[in-house]
């Protein structure tokens, strides 16, 4: 009975970009691949935050990951340093 409330309110995507996808529709559809600035960590595209209690160590997570970055060490880091692009921003 769900399913044919859902395909009776199925809603028109070429008209409307706003609609409810089901699970089955994510799983669907095919990802494109991540790109990382840190490996497994910062995603070249979005957003990333870093949120904990005081005293946690949140400061040097971002010391650390801004060594990661660095051009001359490339341990932790898929970037090509020759690559164009912003740097990481952090508000402390």
């Amino acid at each position: 009975m769900i399913s044919q409330v859902y395909e009776l309110c199925k809603p028109d995507v070429e008209s409307n970009p706003f609609y409810v996808l089901s699970l089955s529709d994510l799983l669907s559809r095919e990802q494109e691949p991540v790109r990382w600035v840190v490996n497994g960590l910062v995603p070249h595209e979005g957003i990333s935050l870093i949120a904990a209690d005081a005293g946690i160590g949140k400061t040097w997570l971002v010391l650390h990951l801004a060594l990661c970055v660095d051009p001359d060490d490339r341990h932790h880091s898929d970037r090509d340093p020759r690559a164009a692009g912003p740097g990481p921003r952090s508000a402390l």
